[in-house]
């Protein structure tokens, strides 16, 4: 009777599989093997044909157990898993730097902000192995304000008038001839800078606060901080006024900076 039963949830899962395909909307990896004698290889191809962003990939002369193989399939099915891992998108924005041309940054999406961390995560938040996948992605334009307080009256805290971003970005397997540099937007109010966990610039004055909102921020990255295939972290902590801690949705880039001669 168990075994009866089995079948039948296995057909159910089965039609089940099919039917909703289509809302797989996850990168999806099928192995399918060419000589199957146990299954019939339509179903897979059915979920392929219907999944959003669905890979399949058949392997002419495999059986059933792809894995279980001779070294030659099996070898060529782990290597393909593999490479599926390294060609689905990081949950973290990476921003891939080319030194050719100028790389617009939008500010859409590439932006991680957090307004209140912990006394611990505000000493690390600039390096670069700092966990952030916690954090919120940027989406246009941030404004912060204050938090109320049980009058419903604004509490004027050190924490609440700062905020944390971070940006990752990419940069080729070698580095660049000129220095590379970086625009931002407008940003309320004033603001440091970090680049792989050190400083490298300064916009306005953090404490006490001094305005700088029409401040230029073009910012140059050292060459010898720059780690060329690897994650690469900007940090930015924002000091702003009355609860505004905003880098606008202008657009910002990074470019290659040539010098004059």
């Amino acid at each position: 009777m168990g075994a009866y039963n089995w079948v039948k949830e296995n057909i159910r899962a089965t039609r089940n599989a099919r039917g909703g395909a289509g809302k797989i909307k996850i990168p999806l990896l099928i192995l399918q093997a060419g000589d199957d004698h146990l299954v019939k290889t339509e179903g897979q191809n059915i979920i392929s044909r219907r999944a959003e962003n669905c890979k399949l990939i058949r392997y002419e002369n495999a059986r059933h157990e792809i894995l279980m193989e001779k070294d030659q399939i099996r070898d060529k099915a782990i290597s393909d898993i593999l490479n599926f891992f390294r060609s689905v998108e990081s949950p973290i924005p990476f921003v891939d730097v080319d030194y050719d041309r100028r790389t617009i940054l939008t500010g859409k999406e590439v932006f991680l902000v957090h307004r209140e961390i912990s006394e611990k995560d505000i000493k690390n938040f600039k390096d670069p192995e700092f966990n952030d996948t916690g954090w919120d992605r940027w989406k246009a334009a941030v404004g912060l304000s204050k938090k109320l307080n049980a009058d419903g009256n604004k509490e004027y805290t050190e924490l609440s008038d700062t905020a944390w971003y971070r940006l990752h970005l990419r940069f080729p397997d070698h580095l660049p001839a000129h220095p590379v540099g970086i625009r931002l937007g407008i940003i309320f109010d004033a603001n440091e800078v970090y680049f792989n966990g050190r400083l490298i610039d300064i916009t306005g004055k953090i404490s006490p606060l001094e305005h700088a909102l029409d401040k230029k921020r073009i910012y140059v990255l050292p060459t010898k901080l720059i780690r060329p295939g690897k994650d690469n972290v900007l940090a930015i902590r924002i000091k702003g006024f009355e609860g505004n801690l905003t880098i606008t949705k202008i657009r910002t880039y990074c470019s290659v900076l040539h010098s004059s001669n």
